[in-house]
Order: structure tokens, then C-alpha cells, then sequence
């Protein structure tokens, strides 16, 4: 299932709800000074930390406390007997699948093009297109690397199926930013995704630390269904990225994780993730669908994850959609 962001673009990044500098390893206050972010390492998910951490974000926002965070006035969810027994019965009965999703370094305001060549002619036929493998030497800290979780650490062996809704993502990674105050332009013909691996093998050719090509690269690997080598350019793309932008690898990493079968260290990188942005409303919608897949003991917590995404960003329609199927299940189990 491929998702929209308000954006109009196909990618599953929510443009607008995190305007991080996309250059610098520190986040920057309105007054320009650099405030920091710090990415700790946890082993271990905590998740009634972070629901407490997020609770408290929205509390104070709500007791006139500046947050950064813009409350919509009212939600649907938020509605007294909402869902009603009409909706209920409206629930699809599929949506118990897993939903991939991967996050636009336009979410960053990052242009890929400067960073990839999507545009100039190629040298070499398409019959001798390459993939992007990252295989650059790492000297950094294995903990800095995320081979502190045991997925990463096994990466070498783990398997995935490929992940068919990315395909469309992939091929449209040369359409240029859309934004409210910009109206949409005739958008390019999508690429073929041989042709984005060779144009990102390219990038990588010319900076092996780059972390933007990195983690198109390990886009390219997510659709071909090799968790190995997306991993491998996933730990670099994290290691390589500015603080306030480790989140786009992290949802990546935390999407193979748990379909590689690793679904606790795919929460714990989503915790990290959130702590990095915690007002992108995918990362939120990231940890909720981890949690629902996980079954009915977290659905609670998969429950409040879907509040949240919908806190930041209201119209996020499959946010909502988990969210009443997961009041339904309620009703019927009350």
C-alpha cells in the first residue's frame, strides 16, 4: 500500500511536520544558536517511557506550555462514541497486513538532486546498470553502527521478502518537492529501478558517506527484498547523518527489522527515531503499525502511537483507519 503525504508526493514521509536543518549535526532554535540532539543507544524498547514522554509533550501544550507542537481543536477520534456501531461494521477486514513505509529526505527539506545525478544522461547502457552495494570501510563505534541489536548484528543472514509497495516510491524519487504554497508541476516520467540503483551507485561512487544516496540506496535493496545489503547501507546512512536526521534511516531499519522477524529491535530503533523528530507524524505512525502487527497485547499502545500520529498531522486517513479498527475490536471485546 503506497501512501500520500499532504504533500502530494509518493513517499510516506509527512512533509511539513519537522523542519530540521538538513545540513548540520545540530538542530537550530528560532534564534539561529545550535541546540543539540542527543541520540541515545537504548537495547531494549521501553515503551511506557516514551508513551509518558509523548503524554507529557501534548498535557503542556495543551496548559498553554510552548511545545512546537500546533494541537488541531478537535479530532474524530477524539469524539464521544466515536467509532460509532455503523462504522464499526465499515471496518476492512485486511487491514491486519503490515504497512511498509519509508521516509522522502524531503521531509528534511533535503533536494535529492543535490546529491544524486537524476537528470544528466548515463554513460553506460542499461544493460550494464549496476546496483548500489555499500561496502566503504566503517571505523566507527559498532554501537554507533546499531550493532548493539541483534537483527543489525545478524544482518549477514537475515531475509526479507521484497517490498512490492515501495516499487512506485523508488520510481518516482526524481519528482521535485511539492508544498502548499507551490503549486504542482508537470512532474517527470517515473525511472526505471535499475536506473535509480546505477544513478545511486554513482552518487556513492563519488561520496561513499553520503547519507542521503545511502539511504536510497538501501531503498533500492528494501524493494529487491535483500535485508543484508539494505542493512548495510542503512548502519551507514545512520552513522553518516546529521543528529536531527538519523530518523530516516531508523524507519527504514525498524521496517526490515520487523520483517526480518526482529520486531523488538524495530520497536527499540523506533524509539530512537522518535526521540530524534518527535513531531514527525510518520515516525509515530511507524511505531503504531510495529506494535499492532505485534498482536493484541500492545494494540493499547499501537492505539496511543495512532492518536499521536494523527495529533500532528489530522488527515493522516490510515492512521485513523488502524485506530478504528482497533476501537472496534474494543467494542466487540467489551
Amino acid at each position: 500500500m503506497v501512501l500520500h503525504d499532504k504533500a502530494g508526493i509518493a513517499t510516506f514521509a509527512a512533509d511539513g511536520v519537522d523542519d530540521s536543518d538538513s545540513t548540520d549535526a545540530a538542530a537550530k532554535t528560532k534564534g539561529g544558536s545550535p541546540k543539540v540532539v542527543v541520540v541515545e543507544y537504548p537495547k531494549a524498547p521501553s515503551i511506557p517511557s516514551l508513551i509518558a514522554a509523548v503524554a507529557e509533550m501534548f498535557e503542556k501544550k495543551k496548559d498553554g506550555v510552548s511545545t512546537g507542537v500546533d494541537l488541531p481543536k478537535r479530532l474524530a477520534f477524539e469524539e464521544e462514541g466515536w467509532p460509532s456501531d455503523k462504522d464499526c461494521e465499515a471496518v476492512a477486514a485486511n487491514h491486519a497486513r503490515f504497512m511498509s513505509t519509508w521516509m522522502s529526505v524531503a521531509a528534511k527539506n533535503v533536494d535529492i538532486h543535490k546529491h544524486i545525478d537524476i537528470v544528466s544522461e548515463l554513460e553506460t547502457s542499461s544493460s550494464k546498470f549496476q546496483p548500489p552495494i555499500c561496502n566503504s570501510p566503517v571505523t566507527a563505534k559498532s554501537v554507533h553502527t546499531l550493532e548493539h541489536l541483534q537483527g543489525m548484528a545478524k544482518r549477514a543472514t537475515i531475509t526479507m521478502l521484497p517490498e512490492h509497495a515501495l516499487r512506485e516510491v523508488i520510481r518516482r524519487v526524481n519528482e521535485p518537492r511539492q508544498t502548499a504554497d507551490k503549486p504542482p508541476a508537470e512532474l517527470p516520467a517515473p525511472l526505471p529501478i535499475d536506473e535509480v540503483g546505477e544513478r545511486t551507485r554513482l552518487a556513492l561512487k563519488k561520496n561513499a558517506t553520503s547519507w542521503v544516496a545511502l539511504n536510497i540506496a538501501a531503498l533500492y535493496w528494501r524493494v529487491e527484498g535483500n535485508a543484508t545489503e539494505a542493512l548495510e547501507c542503512l548502519r551507514r546512512a545512520f552513522l553518516y547523518s546529521g543528529s536531527s536526521n538519523k530518523d530516516v534511516a531508523l524507519v527504514s531499519i525498524a521496517n526490515i527489522l520487523h520483517l526480518s522477524g526482529y520486531t523488538m529491535d524495530a520497536v527499540t530503533a523506533m524509539q530512537m527515531a522518535i526521540q530524534v523528530a518527535p513531531k514527525m507524524a510518520l515516525n509515530h505512525f511507524t511505531l503504531a503499525n510495529i506494535l499492532f502487527a505485534y498482536g493484541e497485547n500492545s494494540a493499547q499502545q499501537a492505539a496511543f502511537f495512532y492518536e499521536a500520529t494523527l495529533r500532528f498531522q489530522g488527515e493522516f486517513t490510515p492512521a485513523l483507519s488502524r485506530l478504528q479498527q482497533l476501537r472496534c475490536q474494543t467494542k466487540d471485546a467489551g
